[in-house]
């Protein structure tokens, strides 16, 4: 694992992401938590290969503007890079773009 490994992963969006249901909004349209859960989803994901049996990542810190509201079916991707390692912290940047 080095600084520069970037990963992705793209997702439908589903019934059960939104904000009504979620709690944190009363709109249907795509969750702020649903959607910081992708991002440590892909984030995650991106590393997985390099941690031993049992050992896994989690989030202690995240910056997101959450910018358009998305339906459910709507496809999106998230992009991940790893900016910065230090020690057992790792940094990432990511950006999540609409596939239409």
């Amino acid at each position: 694992m080095e600084v520069g490994l970037r990963g992705a992963l793209t997702k439908q969006i589903n019934d059960n992401e939104t904000a009504d249901l979620l709690g944190s909004g009363l709109l249907e349209v795509f969750a702020t938590p649903a959607l910081v859960a992708f991002v440590e989803n892909t984030c995650w994901k991106s590393i997985d290969e390099f941690l031993e049996e049992g050992q896994t990542t989690v989030g202690t810190n995240i910056t997101l503007d959450h910018l358009k509201a998305n339906l459910p079916g709507d496809e999106i991707t998230c992009f991940s890079e790893i900016v910065e390692i230090d020690g057992k912290k790792i940094v990432f940047e990511f950006e999540v773009k609409n596939i239409d």
